[in-house]
């Protein structure tokens, strides 16, 4: 590597060491320099040789090297291996007459010696090349990248580039290659086709930040994808979160499915807390549809997908997640399934999913069964699941309030009182439980003990603000406007204050009252700005003048509902061009649970068919109750096509690009008044009817914005009995925005208002202060097919001859059960071989029950339960009774009459329109025990059973026949159309 330097000594520093004393047998350095320089070069290189063999050092290896020839290059390798373990620091001239020695012997000996050269700063740049290689070829690949940097001369650029190259794929470690690459990196710079291998093993190492400086300068959109992963993963890493979505989305263009870059799309979106945003929510779906999306991504999908109603999707993100192998399930996964089903339809698959995985630990799921029970009707199961949470937390007042609307549907008014009563002792301000029990002793009938109710909540409402909020919260709930007055005048003297006027602002307006909120300014001043918004929110949504809503709120009995509403029908809203099939008509109701209006939505279909109309029966749900308890099979056998709301045959785009257009101004709908709307939105466009006729007022209103929406124009809306106003203190309280919603459709020329009774007619008229002209009345009809009715007597095991008084009515407060079973009970006890018996079911049967065995009626008084086959079964009865509360037109009556069996009824709704006093009937004057037994005591005793069929049947004939109630119907149908 370099010429030999000569070693040998001279002069007097020589010369001494011939005087220095000699160790036995072994001759000193400087003897040895004594005699070399005297010429005896034979004599030295002996005695040195020697000296070397007993132990070799560094100035011994000089003075061998100065000597030449005198010794082999076999001695000398041996001399230097052996020094090599004594750690000794070899002078330069040594290290590279040993380079020298080695280079083709040992080359691995000779590039380490080069190394330490290198070391020593004796190298040119050709040698550095050249001990390199060296060092590279023996394995020693990071001494060779170190030596390599050091070169300076621009003509070994290019090859010492690619040596250093070389030499990091050869090293075996990875932090020592991540090492070697930065070195490359900072030096010369990476070559295109060593990029992958460098970053790498950069990021394998940990180096993310050196990956960025690596990658991060070249362009994005022409790295390759396992390089732009790297670079997005470094940025991820060091929570760059921006880049990294940056170089995401520039791979995602050229590789859309790739499900790594999706994966750091949605990482990102995550740290960033953007997981809901459009980007994040397009990257979740596309990896749900690759089949490749990581569990804990499903289920924020899920969660997303919820939010926005799309079940079908959010059905398949939630099956992705428990599919995922070796992901931990908690009840969080477990109970969002479950509502998942529950809204795509599943609701028994519901159930039965989280009792398979209810173990009794999991409030969470507990909650959930108890939810999805009450939603099935399973009240009793429901009231067990709640009773269990609150084993776990008795101070729990929202599962409290859930066992209240249990007892409530179960009839247990009395001990759905007592519960309410309960969260009250534990918040006396839970405006949940105090709606609860002022609306259980409504039912109860207890006008008392419901004005003693109100009149706790008016007295705390002197005592503090909390119960002034308390109390108005209690008018809103029930639409008492006028108490809401009296309230507001007499207590804000007491607790002015701005907070207070501005939260009972706020509580109105979140209701959507903006008729109250602009009525009651002159107690409560000026709204706050987020309650304002509140309306100008609306005002954006329906594009109207800002201020429009509130302006005249109160004139307008403004409502979010009506407001929507009269939108609609003044902006003539209808988007496409619908092409209607001529004689069809769209019956909607909200179910087919045995019920009056239910049967007649079903007779009318058949009816109008036998009139050569198409009719389609529409409803939200078959068995809304889930009792089991429907006309399904009425309807079936009349041939008639039922579809259900949510029947999956009804999607289509036209009702899909109609929802999407029309999506901001449904989205202020109350949840329940939406989704019936988009329903009967997918229902027009599917079936095309000429009419859309609405039945009860719970149906009216989303008929008509779906009505208005398509454009489909001709709707007709029969409401049944009183208005809600005068049925009871409860009825209209869930829909305040009726009235004002049916005065606006009244105005309207596509729309007609049909009753079933006079008394009805009279009644709606007056609450919408509009002319009983506008009302058309439609009686019911009664199909009697004139088949053989069914025993009875024979079923129930009791004598032929025996007298029976019977009942066909639902197990309800509103029917007053109680009070049918005294009434029978004092007629039928002391006269021989007489019974009643009660066909039908519901929530106060356990109450009914109770009273039989309480008056000792067991086996005179029987439950026979519900029967589809009802109307057949007036054959075995000797006469009908009827103690409701509150009726339209009862069917009851009219089908008992038309079996030829006269009835007995209290004098309420009407009543007194489907019966002949004194010839089919009786027609209760008071609604005692006593004036009961009366009348059914003279029918059983004194009338001409033979002459009174004969008047039963001749009256309902006339009346009530189902072809005169078709032939009406499809002449209001034609009176609406030639007036459009």
């Amino acid at each position: 590597m370099t010429d030999v330097i000569d070693l040998r000594g001279s002069g007097i520093v020589a010369r001494a060491g011939l005087e220095a004393p000699v160790q036995k047998g072994v001759a000193s350095l400087e003897r040895l320099s004594e005699l070399f320089e005297t010429g005896h070069d034979g004599l030295a290189a002996d005695m040195l040789r020697k000296r070397n063999n007993s132990n070799p050092t560094n100035e011994g290896l000089e003075m061998a090297v100065n000597m030449g020839d005198n010794f082999t290059e076999s001695e000398m390798r041996r001399w230097f291996r052996e020094l090599e373990g004594q750690d000794v620091n070899l002078s330069e001239a040594l290290l590279d007459f040993k380079f020298n020695l080695f280079s083709e012997a040992d080359p691995a000996v000779a590039a380490n010696t080069a190394f330490q050269l290198y070391e020593s700063g004796i190298l040119d740049d050709a040698s550095k090349m050249e001990a390199s290689e060296m060092l590279l070829e023996c394995g020693s690949p990071d001494k060779a990248i170190l030596m390599i940097e050091s070169i300076e001369n621009i003509e070994f650029r290019i090859a010492a580039s690619q040596l250093a190259a070389t030499s990091a794929k050869a090293i075996k470690n990875i932090e020592s290659q991540a090492d070697a690459w930065r070195l490359i990196a900072d030096r010369f710079g990476v070559q295109d086709a060593d990029l992958l291998i460098a970053a790498s093993r950069m990021y394998s190492a940990g180096r993310h930040t050196e990956v960025i400086d690596l990658l991060a300068e070249r362009d994005s959109d022409e790295l390759e994808r396992s390089l732009g992963l790297l670079l997005a993963r470094s940025y991820f890493t060091v929570e760059e979160y921006d880049n990294c979505l940056n170089v995401s989305r520039s791979m995602l263009e050229r590789h859309p499915d790739d499900q790594d870059v999706l994966r750091l799309i949605i990482r990102s979106k995550r740290r960033q807390g953007d997981v809901g945003d459009e980007e994040a929510f397009q990257a979740l779906s596309r990896s749900l549809e690759l089949g490749t999306i990581h569990p804990e991504d499903a289920y924020r999908l899920a969660r997303t997908l919820v939010e926005n109603e799309d079940w079908e999707t959010a059905s398949k993100a939630i099956d992705a997640v428990f599919s995922g192998n070796g992901y931990e399930i908690n009840e969080r996964h477990i109970v969002l399934k479950s509502r998942i089903l529950v809204e795509s339809g599943r609701e028994k698959e519901a159930r039965d999913w989280l009792i398979s995985n209810d173990e009794g630990d999991s409030v969470s799921i507990t909650r959930a069964l108890a939810s999805i029970l009450h939603r099935m009707r399973d009240d009793e199961g429901a009231l067990e699941a709640r009773r269990r949470v609150l084993e776990n937390d008795p101070h729990d007042t929202g599962i409290r309030r859930g066992v209240c609307t249990s007892l409530l549907r179960l009839g247990r008014l009395e001990e759905a009182m007592l519960e309410s009563k309960e969260i009250i002792q534990i918040l006396p301000t839970d405006a949940s439980a105090w709606d609860v029990l002022i609306e259980t002793l409504a039912r109860m009938g207890r006008e008392q003990e419901t004005d003693s109710a109100w009149e706790e909540v008016l007295d705390m409402s002197w005592d503090n603000p909390e119960g002034l909020l308390l109390a108005v919260e209690i008018c809103l709930r029930f639409d008492w406007a006028n108490r809401l007055d009296w309230i507001l005048r007499s207590r804000l003297n007491i607790h002015r204050s701005r907070e207070t006027n501005a939260e009972i602002h706020h509580m109105m307006m979140q209701k959507g009252r903006f008729d109250l909120s602009k009525m009651f300014e002159k107690y409560l001043g000026p709204r706050s700005t987020e309650s304002s918004r509140i309306a100008r929110s609306l005002e954006i949504d329906l594009g109207a003048t800002p201020h429009s809503i509130m302006e005249h709120a109160d004139r307008n009995l403004s409502q979010t509902e009506s407001v929507i509403l009269e939108h609609l029908i003044r902006s003539g809203e209808g988007t496409t061009s619908y092409e209607a099939e001529e004689e069809s008509v769209l019956i909607l109701t909200s179910s087919l649970n045995a019920g009056g209006a239910e049967r007649q939505a079903i007779l009318t279909g058949a009816g109008l068919r036998n009139q050569g109309w198409k009719s389609t029966i529409g409803v939200d749900r078959i068995d809304a109750q889930h009792s089991g308890e429907t006309l399904q099979s009425m309807a079936e056998s009349l041939d008639l096509n039922v579809i259900e709301f949510r029947d999956v045959n009804l999607e289509s785009e036209e009702a899909d690009e109609l929802i999407q257009l029309h999506a901001n101004i449904l989205s202020n709908l109350r949840p329940i008044e939406r989704e019936r709307s988009e329903c009967i939105i997918r229902m027009i466009t599917k079936t095309r009817p000429r009419i859309i006729h609405a039945w009860q007022d719970a149906m009216i209103y989303p008929a008509a914005i779906a009505n208005f929406i398509v454009g489909s124009n001709a709707l007709i809306g029969s409401v049944r009995s009183l208005n809600p106003d005068e049925k009871s203190l409860l009825y209209g309280r869930k829909r305040p925005y009726l009235r004002k919603s049916l005065r606006m459709l009244c105005d309207v020329d596509d729309f007609r208002l049909l009753n079933n009774s006079q008394a009805g007619r009279e009644s709606y008229a007056r609450w919408l202060g509009i002319s009983e002209d506008e009302i058309s009345v439609i009686r019911n009809g009664v199909m009697d097919d004139g088949g053989r009715g069914v025993d009875l007597k024979h079923i129930l095991d009791i004598p032929v001859d025996s007298e029976l008084i019977g009942g066909v009515f639902r197990l309800v407060p509103e029917k007053r059960p109680l009070l049918w079973v005294d009434s029978a009970w004092e007629c039928i006890k002391n006269r021989k071989d007489a019974f009643a018996v009660i066909i039908g079911e519901g929530r106060m049967r356990k109450e009914v029950e109770s009273r039989i065995h309480e008056i000792g009626a067991n086996g005179k008084i029987i439950l026979h339960g519900f029967r589809e086959d009802a109307s057949k079964c007036y054959d075995s009865f000797d006469v009908t009774l009827l103690t409701s509360s509150t009726e339209g037109l009862p069917n009851v009556l009219i089908e008992s009459q038309a079996r030829g069996v006269p009835v007995v009824s209290t004098n309420v709704g009407g009543v007194n329109e489907s019966l002949s006093d004194g010839s089919t009937g009786i027609l209760l004057k008071d609604e005692d025990i006593g004036t009961i037994k009366s009348a059914l005591t003279l029918i059983l005793d004194d009338w001409d059973m033979n002459d009174t069929s004969g008047a039963c049947r001749s009256f309902i004939e006339q009346k009530f026949g189902m072809e005169r109630m078709a032939r009406d119907t499809k002449e209001a149908y034609e009176s609406l159309l030639s007036s459009m």
